[in-house]
């Protein structure tokens, strides 16, 4: 996939044919940081638009299949005036109403794959969904010792929905319009306890909660070793938190890195530049932990990759004296005039 379909806050849209088949032009995924890619497919080939000179003609393209998905979100937005500029629950609309296609040859999964993404756009089932769709709004604030609490992460997930932000100065954050329903809400804030609680979103206004997060979290041992594609110890790998300001670990000689963490969950981002490819590990820390990490060979667009390799000393055989050599003339001296 290619620029501006790899940015994660894009929403990629494929192209089909009439039969509904990928089109040998559209572009496979995975995107940045693998991230699957295209998000959706909807119809790119053979169809009907303007051209140059006020005229009309059929076309192939992702350009004839993204003005596809956004009229259907325009259809959707006209239908629920109150899913409008949402585009969180918009997302999960065209996400969970697209035809799923199990095509595995770019990986993925059979509902989620770097040929067809979510699947098919689905229009007519979009636009039924988004006006059957009972939705609510969630606000939460965070407090800290009984100040305001900035920065904390608040995540909502369901069995349809996973919403993430973070509270921002005034230590509120709006997670905006979600289907009503039961969702688990956490709250976390580096070496703060996790709170985690059930709450019940209905359609009648806006739910507003206050989390707690003044209890410390306690400190846990973690250590691991970073090896290279050949199992051999990476030296100066860094280990940062995602997200989060505390000091990376950074791996010894013998490629190992040991440290304390408060209890939580992290995305741990392994790094070490060069020829290895980073790679962010989930960690949940909830006493010692033992993370090895195996990091892969960066690849270019064409497959390639770096890695090492065993070479032997070649000799070159005997040294011969040079001969027949010609002295060179030293320089002239030019003048101008």
């Amino acid at each position: 996939a290619g620029h501006p379909a790899t940015n994660p806050l894009a929403y990629a849209v494929g192209a089909t044919d009439s039969t509904g088949v990928i089109a040998d032009f559209s572009s496979r995924g995975p995107g940045r940081e693998d991230a699957v890619r295209p998000d959706i497919t909807a119809p790119g080939v053979g169809i009907l638009s303007s051209v140059p000179g006020s005229d009309w003609g059929m076309s192939d393209g992702t350009s004839m299949a993204a003005p596809h998905v956004a009229g259907a979100v325009a259809l959707a937005w006209s239908a629920v005036p109150n899913l409008r500029r949402d585009l969180a629950t918009t997302r999960e609309l065209l996400d969970r109403t697209a035809h799923d296609v199990n095509d595995l040859q770019c990986g993925g999964t059979p509902a989620d794959n770097n040929v067809y993404g979510e699947g098919r756009l689905d229009a007519y089932d979009l636009v039924t969904q988004a006006s059957a769709a009972q939705l609510g709004g969630v606000v939460v604030h965070a407090k800290l010792n009984g100040t305001v609490l900035s920065g904390a992460k608040i995540t909502l997930t369901s069995a349809l929905v996973t919403r993430t932000a973070r509270t921002e100065a005034r230590g509120t954050v709006q997670l905006g319009r979600v289907p009503a329903g039961e969702y688990t809400l956490t709250a976390s804030f580096f070496a703060r306890r996790t709170v985690r609680q059930s709450i019940t979103v209905s359609t009648s206004g806006t739910t507003n909660l206050t989390v707690d997060l003044s209890e410390p979290a306690p400190w846990q041992a973690i250590q691991g070793r970073v090896t290279d594609p050949a199992g051999k110890p990476v030296v100066g790998a860094r280990l940062a938190l995602a997200g989060e300001t505390f000091p990376a670990f950074v791996t010894d000689a013998d490629g190992h890195y040991t440290g304390m963490l408060p209890e939580a969950d992290y995305d741990l981002l392994v790094e070490y530049g060069r020829w290895l490819a980073p790679k962010t590990v989930a960690l949940s820390v909830d006493g010692p932990q033992t993370v090895d990490v195996a990091l892969a060979a960066k690849a270019d667009r064409h497959g390639y990759q770096a890695g090492t390799a065993t070479a032997q000393w070649v000799d070159g055989g005997s040294v011969l004296a040079l001969t027949g050599v010609t002295p060179r003339a030293g320089p002239s001296t030019c003048r101008s005039r």
